[in-house]
């Protein structure tokens, strides 16, 4: 169902087959569709309008949870897992209905999210291989293993780290401004160009320490994370584009909402808000 946020007018029914539990809607950034999943493994989207639905993609091994869409409402980024229960990032192109596997199947893959300007996605990963000995049984087990990775979204974007790293600095943009300022002016987003082949090359890590990350967001001048074990709050943080390592924001967080500009954030502390 969906309503007016002021509350006024009758609710508007926009789905009929209600016997299957539904994940978490998110709407598209110009509010004409929304995606959401379901436990028969499905991602769906729905346009507002019309009330037609279709299925993006479908897991053979559990319910697609993590997806999110691209500044343009043209593309989805979702998280699919794999017969290893290993889990990737997905791209599915809403003008042609085409299906990309953007990482490998070798690591755990989530939480993507994209940058707001169009330049790179974000997500993190685990890939690092921190082996601890157990202080109680003969054994070895790995922690902290995550990192936050980035990747152009074009085959010829300019790389978040520049090799000419005498030349030009982190976090500016080629007119010299700061990522993530924009002219006020500007109230359209420029359709984006997604180069699918040859994403897992163009992956670089950010720079921070590894750790146990979830929960990433972006804006303009870089990406916000909740770094903590899973089922417990976690600590906010946020990752310049031209840090070496993140800022605290706040502690004991549940979760949170970045408002769609970039510049409010929604935090949940127990059941506070």
């Amino acid at each position: 169902y969906i309503r007016p946020h002021d509350g006024s007018g009758a609710p508007r029914r926009l789905t009929t087959d209600g016997d299957i539990w539904r994940f978490d809607p998110q709407w598209s950034p110009d509010s004409k569709k929304l995606a959401f999943a379901d436990h028969r493994h499905r991602l769906n989207l729905l346009d507002i309008a019309s009330g037609a639905r279709s299925v993006v993609d479908e897991s053979h091994a559990e319910d697609i949870t993590d997806y999110t869409w691209s500044p343009d409402s043209r593309f989805i980024a979702y998280v699919k897992s794999n017969t290893s229960r290993n889990s990737s990032v997905w791209l599915y192109a809403l003008p042609d209905g085409n299906r990309s596997q953007l990482t490998a199947d070798a690591y755990s893959d989530g939480s993507p999210a994209f940058d707001p300007e169009g330049r790179y996605l974000y997500f993190i990963s685990n890939r690092d291989y921190n082996l601890v000995f157990s202080s109680y049984e003969f054994n070895f087990l790995y922690n902290r293993a995550s990192r936050i990775y980035a990747a152009t979204l074009r085959a010829d974007g300019k790389p978040l780290y520049p090799e000419q790293s005498d030349d030009v600095t982190p976090g500016k943009s080629d007119d010299g401004k700061a990522d993530g300022s924009k002219d006020d002016k500007a109230t359209s987003v420029a359709p984006l160009r997604i180069d699918a082949a040859g994403f897992e090359q163009r992956v670089v890590a950010m720079k921070a320490s590894t750790g146990d990350y979830r929960g990433l967001r972006a804006n303009g001048k870089g990406v916000f994370v909740l770094a903590g074990q899973d089922g417990g709050p976690g600590a906010l943080q946020f990752l310049a584009l031209d840090a070496d390592e993140p800022k605290a924001v706040s502690k004991n967080i549940a979760s949170y909402v970045l408002s769609a500009d970039g510049k409010k954030l929604l935090l949940r502390r127990g059941s506070d808000f």
